[in-house]
């Protein structure tokens, strides 16, 4: 868990560690599990609780080269959450307290933020990209982002990225609309680890494609994906020996540590 005030004033090339078993964080060369089950969209069901008055709430961007994705969260695991969706950056444009007189789906700041944005023809989203997508954004970055990602991390300054200034603007402006500002906007962001090698192909259901019992090595990439690999999985789908995935695609699974 990364508490906010560590990514004040920008972290540059931050890598996300996963906890496994009796592992602190997933070691380099990866750890061999036993696939076990699924939960059956538990995880999901407690995502979609709703947010009440005099909640402190994350308003953040995670931005994809190609759109900015919006997303709500308790303050207390918003930097988890955006590093989990493994953007190439991502900025807090708000934390507030929301008010007391109103009852709060989570997507309702979201959804004004978006609307706000499609009025100025701005690439706004509020869903995360599909894992063949997100691989695709990783292995095809847009040159000019990634040299507008260069000169933010050596300048400091997170507006340096196109588009991402109206982008705050229209997330703090949604914002307000349901609570008071706790900190400036923009004061926390990061930029991810890029120095990634090659990205094998995805494997979208983790729980579709184990078998029970089945033995998997799980290693972590430094941009925050997961890489699986298990025996009979390339026969079935691409070829290869491993397969990428995320935090996402993974939550659902149960996993025994092969000791």
């Amino acid at each position: 868990m990364i508490d906010l005030y560590l990514l004040e004033g920008g972290r540059i090339g931050l890598s996300c560690s996963y906890i496994l078993g009796p592992f602190l964080e997933l070691p380099p060369n990866g750890v061999k599990v036993r696939f076990a089950g699924c939960t059956m969209g538990r995880n999901e069901q407690r995502r979609l609780t709703s947010f009440k008055g005099g909640d402190l709430v994350c308003v953040y961007l995670l931005h994809y080269g190609r759109f900015i994705k919006i997303g709500t969260s308790y303050l207390r695991t918003a930097a988890a959450r955006m590093l989990s969706q493994v953007p190439f950056m991502g900025v807090v444009a708000a934390v507030i307290e929301l008010r007391s007189d109103i009852e709060y789906n989570p997507e309702s700041i979201e959804r004004w933020a978006v609307e706000e944005a499609e009025k100025r023809g701005l690439a706004l989203k509020r869903v995360r990209p599909k894992l063949y997508e997100l691989v695709e954004l990783w292995r095809n970055p847009p040159r000019d982002f990634v040299k507008q990602l260069e000169l933010a991390e050596e300048r400091g300054d997170p507006m340096m990225v196109e588009g991402l200034g109206e982008a705050v603007e229209v997330a703090v402006n949604a914002a307000e609309v349901h609570g008071d500002l706790i900190y400036e906007p923009a004061l926390h962001w990061f930029t991810t680890n890029r120095r990634v090698g090659p990205i094998p192909p995805p494997l979208e259901n983790v729980c579709k494609e184990l078998k029970k019992g089945q033995e998997v090595l799980i290693k972590p990439y430094p941009n925050g994906m997961l890489i699986l690999e298990a025996e009979g999985i390339q026969r079935r789908l691409t070829g290869e020996k491993e397969h990428a995935c995320t935090f996402h695609e993974v939550r659902e699974a149960l996993f025994e540590v092969v000791l």
